[in-house]
């Protein structure tokens, strides 16, 4: 069996395995970001992400500090993306 078949078998097991012992366990995405591009579908495709998987409980989104390539002040669609789908999932 070729390598990358053999690893993907035991993540798929790992992955299946793991539902099994924590069917209710929540889980987290930390850190997530865009780097230096200006790109509200990828905050759409996050947010659909998240209301996908209800078992999801925390995203933090990663702003590094405010002039970063990160920060979403330098990104005005991203932003208004990320005020109108991602911040209401806090609520």
């Amino acid at each position: 069996m070729p390598r990358s078949v053999a690893r993907s078998s035991a993540c798929s097991a790992t992955r299946s395995a793991s539902r099994a012992w924590h069917p209710r366990k929540p889980f987290g995405i930390a850190e997530w970001g865009l780097w230096g591009i200006d790109d509200p579908a990828f905050v759409e495709r996050m947010a659909a992400f998240v209301k996908s998987h209800e078992r999801i409980e925390f995203l933090a989104y990663f702003s590094g500090w405010p002039g970063s390539i990160w920060d979403l002040v330098s990104k005005p669609r991203s932003r208004t993306a990320y005020r109108r789908l991602i911040t209401p999932l806090g609520r």
